[in-house]
């Protein structure tokens, strides 16, 4: 049993890592004038070559069945997009802000739909993790439009159907085999729109990209067993400790300055993780 927590454990604790290498590396990528279009193109790519060495696992699941998985790829791709498309239109204040309220919009229709019950505790901790992460930004620069608040916004919706829809097929299709056709229907998809982008791209892009692309599949791999184990809502809550890792691993690879609202707020959101535990209703019964 103690084996079992223990693994458990380290997975949930390398998915928050994993989560939070990831943007470091885009930050790196961005200093270089690399686009956020050419990391995505060559980690989707990577990621697709790289999937199947790492998880080994791969069967024809049914017209049916590829449809669903279809529909969840699509999904992260669609967050992925507009995220990127809003970051034109918003500052990244903004963005990152609205991308917050993931976790609590994921618990209230996980709460609507029966599975999880959100008392106080859980809003008093969310609180905590959204204000923490608020007052680690920097608000000197704002900028927004309609259009960009719009995207999104999208991003949200999508990446909180893309959850919960996750705790569905979790119980369904072993993790890994979810993880597979993510990311080779993803790297087709991009293949078949950019195709003749790749031509253009320098060697720089390609190697930022590769190390995104490798991440991004451990990471994925990673959410997915975490996720099964603990629901979206309780790994949505979990992942806003995203934010402040990001902040530490930037200020000793990059030598980004922490200022004290910045410390105040990691403080504040381990305290709110802590806090917001979801009471799962019949979880048993689910699986």
């Amino acid at each position: 049993m103690n084996e079992v927590n223990f693994f458990n454990t380290a997975i949930i604790f390398l998915t928050i890592i994993l989560a939070a290498i990831e943007p470091v590396i885009a930050k790196l990528a961005y200093t270089q004038n690399i686009t956020p279009i050419d990391l995505i193109i060559v980690k989707s790519i990577i990621g697709a070559l790289f999937i199947l060495p790492v998880t080994r696992c791969f069967k024809w699941v049914g017209l049916g069945n590829f449809f669903k998985l279809l529909f969840l790829s699509l999904l992260l791709l669609s967050t992925y997009f507009l995220t990127l498309s809003s970051l034109t239109h918003l500052s990244a204040v903004m963005v990152i802000t609205i991308l917050t309220t993931t976790p609590a919009i994921v618990g209230i229709i996980n709460q609507a739909l029966g599975k999880v019950r959100l008392n106080l505790k859980f809003w008093l901790g969310f609180g905590l993790c959204f204000g923490g992460i608020i007052l680690g930004l920097n608000y000197g620069d704002i900028k927004y439009t309609l259009i960009g608040i719009l995207q999104i916004s999208l991003a949200v919706l999508s990446s909180t159907i893309y959850r919960i829809y996750l705790d569905k097929l979790t119980q369904d299709f072993e993790v890994r085999l979810i993880s597979t056709y993510i990311f080779l229907i993803n790297g087709l998809i991009i293949l078949a729109l950019f195709t003749p982008k790749l031509a253009r791209l320098n060697i720089v892009s390609i190697e930022f990209g590769a190390w995104m692309g490798i991440i991004g599949v451990l990471a994925n791999i990673s959410f997915l067993f975490s996720l099964r184990k603990l629901g979206s809502t309780q790994i949505s809550v979990i992942l806003m400790v995203e934010r402040p890792i990001v902040l530490i691993i930037a200020a000793l690879i990059l030598k980004e300055a922490l200022n004290l609202p910045a410390i105040l707020g990691i403080v504040m959101v381990l305290f709110g993780i802590k806090l917001a535990k979801v009471e799962t209703i019949k979880r048993e019964n689910q699986t």
